[in-house]
C-alpha cells in the first residue's frame, strides 16, 4: 500500500500539476485499535506522513528504542528493552550474534546469557563487554547528574538525532524524536530519578498508546488519513484504499454454548450432567443463523459505507454491479469475496481471471465464488440448502439487501450542527460531514475553551490571567506558543470571568466544566433528516452550575457575530442546547432551570429557552 501511494503521490495531469496530495487518499479499516498504529509505523517507514484515530500520539521506532535505552540504563530488569537497545545503532549487534549469546546460556535470562559472555575471551565477548561497560557507565551517571543533563548527553553521545535523520523518511523521524525528547525534558523537571522518569513515560503509554504526541508542522491535512469506516461516513476521498478486506467475519457472538438474542430469547447446547456430553440443538443452530445473517447484515452496511467513500463511486459500481440474491451473500464470508461475487461474472473482468498466468489463487476463487462466469455453469449443492433458504425468503421484503439510511450518519458530534447562511441570509442549523482546510479562528475558539476548562474562576485580572496561563503551560495544558496566543483573547475571557454568570457559578456548591456525554436520538430530532433511524450524539457540555437544585447551563461560543445577528445565531445554536439540557437531565436526574449561550467575542450572554 506504501508503495502505490507513493505511485499515487507522483502522477501527474496533463498539465504536468500533481494529481493526488497526501490528503486526497484515505485508508480505510474496519477495526483500528491495533491496525491503524501498524500502518502509521510502515507508512513512515516510507516516509508518507499519516494521520491515525488515535490523535497525535503517534507510535515510532525510534522513540521506543530511546525509551528502551532509558529502562536498560536504570535496570537490566527488562530482556526485550535490552534486545532492542542491543539490534539498534547504540549496540550494533546483529542477529546471529544474539543468536549466540542466547545459545551459550539458554536456562537463564538473556541479560544473564549477555552478562556471562561478556567474559569470554573472543571478539563477540569483547564486544558484549564494551557494550556492558558503556551502559553502566551510563548508569553512573545517570545519578550522578541532573535528569535532564542526563538526557542531553545520552542523545549527544549516541548521536540519535543525527541516526534517525539519516534514515529513510528520517525528516520526520527526527521531527518526531525532537518533539518527544523536548516532552521528556519537561517530564524530566519533575521527576528526581530516572526510574521516575520511565515510570512516567510508562504511564503515558499506557494511556495513550505511544510514548509523545507527535505534531507536524506545517499543514495538519497534508498526510494520507487512516481511519473506521464508521468515522468514514459522510466524507468522500479521491482516492480511498479499502484494507484488510481479506478479514473473516467474527463468529464469536454466536459461538459461544448459549446464546442471547433480544427477539428470540435463549438457547444453549443439549448438555447431559449424566452422561457428560454436550451436543448442538436445533433452537441454538436456529439462533445462530439468524444472528449470523444479522452480522453480515450489518457487515454490507458497513461495507456500503466504505464503498461509497470514494468519489462519483455510484455512477462506477452502476456499471459493474449486477442482481445478486441474499443466499449467495450469506454464504461468503469476507467483505472482499462479497466484491468478488458482484465484480467477477462481469465480462470486463474475464481478463483479471482468464489470463495467460493467472495465479492459481485467483483461479480457486473465481471458480468458487462465481462458476459460472469462470467457465462450466454453478455446481450444485448435494445438499439442497439453497432451496430450503428459497423457500424460506420469499417474502418480498429483504432488509439485509437494502439498508434506506445509508447517507444518515451512525454517530456524531454535536459541533457539526453547527449554524449554516441559507440563500435568505437566515441562520439555521445544518449537518456538515466534512471540513476542509483549517480554520484559524476555530483553533483560537478550542484554546480559548481549553483555558476557560482549567481557569480559576476566581481569577478576576489581567495579571490573574497571566499567572494562570504560566501555570497551565508548566503542567503542560497549554504550550508556550498557545499561550502566546491566547494572550490577546484575553480581554474576552477576563470579560466572561467578572460578569453575572462567572459570579453566580463561583457562589454555587457544584460547578462542572467539559463534562463529555452521548445521547441516542432520531435524525429528524437534530434536523438531519425526516426518518426515525437512530443516531449516536456526542458533546461536551463547557459549564453548568446548580442553583436551587437546579442546573444552569453556559455554552461558550468564540464566532464572529455582528449585533444585529445575535438572535439568529442564537436560535441557530437552538438545536445543540435543546441536545445538552436533555443529555444533563437525562444524566443527573435534575432539570435544567436556565440555559444561556455565552458569546466570548460579544461580550454577551445569550438566554435560551
Amino acid at each position: 500500500m506504501a508503495r502505490r501511494i507513493l505511485q499515487l503521490l507522483e502522477e501527474r495531469d496533463e498539465q504536468g500539476e500533481k494529481r493526488y496530495a497526501p490528503s486526497d487518499i484515505c485508508v480505510l479499516l474496519r477495526k483500528t485499535r491495533i491496525s491503524s498504529q501498524i500502518f502509521a509505523e510502515v507508512f513512515a517507514d516510507y516516509g508518507i506522513d499519516s494521520e491515525t484515530p488515535d490523535g497525535r500520539f503517534t507510535r515510532f521506532v525510534g522513540v521506543e528504542v530511546f525509551v528502551n535505552l532509558l529502562k536498560t540504563v536504570d535496570s537490566f530488569g527488562s530482556d526485550i528493552a535490552l534486545l532492542s537497545v542491543m539490534k539498534s545503532h547504540i549496540g550494533g549487534f546483529d542477529e546471529r550474534e544474539l543468536a549466540l549469546i542466547r545459545q551459550a546460556d539458554r536456562a537463564h535470562s538473556f541479560y544473564e546469557a549477555f552478562a556471562a559472555y561478556a567474559g569470554y575471551a573472543d571478539a563477540l565477548g569483547e564486544k558484549c563487554a564494551a557494550f556492558l561497560e558503556k551502559i553502566r557507565r551510563w548508569r553512573l551517571l545517570s545519578r550522578g547528574l541532573p535528569l535532564p543533563a542526563f538526557l542531553t548527553l545520552l542523545k549527544n553521545e549516541t548521536d540519535y538525532a543525527a541516526h534517525l535523520a539519516a534514515l529513510p523518511g528520517g525528516a520526520k523521524k527526527k521531527e518526531a524524536f525532537d518533539q518527544f525528547f523536548a516532552r521528556c525534558l519537561s517530564y524530566a523537571q519533575q521527576q528526581r530519578t530516572l526510574y521516575g522518569l520511565v515510570t512516567q513515560l510508562e504511564e503515558v503509554y499506557k494511556s495513550k498508546g505511544a510514548y509523545s504526541e507527535f505534531r507536524q508542522a506545517g499543514d495538519k491535512n497534508g498526510c494520507v488519513r487512516i481511519m473506521s469506516v464508521h468515522k468514514s461516513k459522510g466524507l468522500e476521498f479521491p482516492v480511498v484504499i479499502l484494507a484488510r478486506m481479506e478479514s473473516k467475519f467474527s463468529r464469536q457472538d454466536f459461538s459461544q454454548s448459549i446464546l442471547l438474542h433480544s427477539g428470540l430469547g435463549i438457547a444453549s447446547d443439549l448438555i447431559s450432567a449424566q452422561r457428560r456430553t454436550t451436543r448442538p440443538a436445533l433452537t441454538r443452530a436456529l439462533f445462530a443463523y439468524v444472528m449470523g445473517k444479522e452480522l453480515k447484515s450489518e457487515e454490507l452496511r458497513v461495507l456500503y459505507v466504505a464503498l461509497t467513500v470514494v468519489k462519483k463511486s455510484l455512477e462506477l459500481f452502476a456499471k459493474l454491479s449486477q442482481d445478486f440474491a441474499w443466499y449467495d451473500l450469506l454464504a461468503q464470508n469476507s467483505p472482499l469475496e462479497w466484491v468478488l461475487s458482484a465484480l467477477l461474472p462481469l465480462p470486463c473482468m474475464a481478463d483479471w481471471y482468464q489470463g495467460v498466468h493467472p495465479a492459481k489463487e485467483q483461479i480457486e476463487i473465481a471458480h468458487s465464488i462465481c462458476g459460472e462466469a469462470a467457465g462450466g455453469g454453478r455446481q450444485e449443492e448435494q445438499f439442497d440448502l439453497k432451496a430450503c433458504l428459497l423457500a424460506a425468503g420469499r417474502r418480498p421484503y429483504r432488509p439485509f439487501l437494502r439498508y434506506e439510511a445509508e447517507r444518515i450518519p451512525v454517530k456524531i458530534g454535536v459541533s457539526t450542527l453547527r449554524a449554516m447562511d441559507d440563500a435568505e441570509g437566515e441562520v439555521r442549523p445544518a449537518y456538515h460531514a466534512a471540513d476542509s482546510g483549517q480554520d484559524g479562528g476555530a483553533e483560537l475558539g478550542t484554546l480559548a475553551h481549553l483555558f476557560l476548562q482549567h481557569v480559576d474562576f476566581a481569577c478576576k485580572s489581567q495579571q490573574g490571567l497571566e499567572e494562570e496561563a504560566r501555570r497551565m503551560v508548566r503542567q503542560l495544558i497549554l504550550t508556550e506558543q498557545e499561550a502566546a496566543r491566547l494572550r490577546g483573547f484575553f480581554p474576552q475571557i477576563l470579560s466572561f470571568l467578572t460578569s453575572d454568570l462567572a459570579y453566580r457559578a463561583r457562589a454555587s456548591q457544584t460547578v462542572l466544566r467539559e463534562i463529555p456525554f452521548s445521547l441516542s436520538v432520531t435524525a429528524q430530532e437534530v434536523g438531519i433528516a425526516d426518518s426515525q433511524e437512530k443516531i449516536m450524539v456526542q458533546g461536551i457540555i463547557d459549564l453548568v452550575f446548580e442553583e436551587q437544585g437546579k442546573w444552569i447551563l453556559v455554552d461558550y461560543k468564540s464566532n464572529m457575530a455582528e449585533e444585529s445577528r445575535l438572535i439568529a445565531l442564537a436560535s441557530a445554536y437552538q438545536t445543540q442546547i435543546d441536545l445538552y439540557r436533555k443529555a444533563l437531565t437525562r444524566i443527573t436526574g435534575k432539570p435544567v432551570a436556565e440555559s444561556y449561550l455565552y458569546l466570548l467575542r460579544a461580550h454577551t450572554a445569550l438566554q435560551l429557552y
